[in-house]
């Protein structure tokens, strides 16, 4: 029986040998383009019909859903890399090559040392990649490559957009400077609502620091009349944060520093702030 990559840890033999990895993967870009033809629920069923007819044993479910395939550090991955590197996996099998990774160099350094010299068979399934069967795999150097190409160019095409409307004028990124809240449809209409709660503080701020107060005088008096902090009020209006901190009124020199010099607060729509190499 296939399990998934959360009850291995829990119900796998520690001692278990001869694994049959099935790993599935699907990035958001993999999404918008393929449909449900790549979903991880369509991948596992593949999976498993193959192993099934290939007769494998002791086969583990793993899924990276939603990380793309030019990074290797990929959660569900590297836990079935760990096996591999522990002699105990036989089998490695995927849909495609894409699946397993888009790049061409480091695809290669697994499919042609590490899974040989683990005596790993690696299968891709759409590919016709079967490492038992040499003479099917004289075209997977070139998939390798088309793969990484195809990424690459799907990079340059996203950020082409992302410029686009950021040199027009349109806000690009998905996080809206505290005091304002996205409208309905926002992905649609990118308009920014004030969120009154927080814009009495966002003022507070500025009228303090214009009358000589130092940010610490100002994150004092915040902490004393219990203000929350910026992430602590987004969690508690029920939006998400990923940073909520420990201390709900501890503002930081930083926090109140950075409000003060957002020039969104002046009615400018800032883009291209932080620049990230991708690719």
């Amino acid at each position: 029986m296939t399990r998934s990559l959360t009850i291995e840890y829990t119900e796998m033999n520690e001692g278990m040998r001869d694994i049959t990895v099935l790993y599935a993967r699907l990035s958001k870009d993999d999404g918008r383009k393929t449909g449900d033809s790549d979903s991880i629920l369509n991948q596992r069923l593949l999976l498993e019909n193959f192993a099934k007819s290939e007769g494998l044993r002791n086969c583990v479910f793993f899924s990276d859903d939603g990380i793309s395939g030019t990074t290797f550090n990929r959660p569900a991955f590297q836990a079935a890399i760990q096996l591999v590197e522990a002699g105990r996996v036989k089998h490695f099998i995927v849909k495609d090559l894409s699946r397993f990774g888009r790049d061409y160099l480091k695809v290669g350094a697994f499919t042609e040392v590490v899974f040989p010299e683990k005596n790993v068979r690696f299968v891709a399934i759409n590919d016709n990649v079967d490492s038992l069967q040499e003479e099917d795999n004289s075209l997977a150097p070139f998939r390798n490559l088309f793969n990484e190409w195809y990424a690459r160019d799907t990079s340059k095409k996203i950020k082409a957009v992302k410029h686009a409307k950021g040199n027009a004028g349109e806000p690009i990124s998905g996080t809206l400077p505290y005091g304002y809240l996205k409208g309905e449809n926002y992905r649609q209409t990118k308009i920014w609502l004030v969120d009154e709660e927080a814009a009495k503080i966002v003022q507070r701020i500025f009228h303090e620091c214009i009358e000589g107060k130092s940010l610490s005088m100002i994150a004092g008096g915040l902490e004393r009349d219990k203000i929350l902090i910026p992430a602590r009020h987004k969690e508690a209006i029920g939006e998400h944060s990923a940073k909520v901190g420990k201390l709900p009124y501890r503002w930081s020199f930083d926090v109140i520093g950075s409000i003060l010099k957002n020039q969104a607060y002046l009615g400018y729509v800032v883009n291209f702030k932080t620049y990230k190499k991708i690719l």
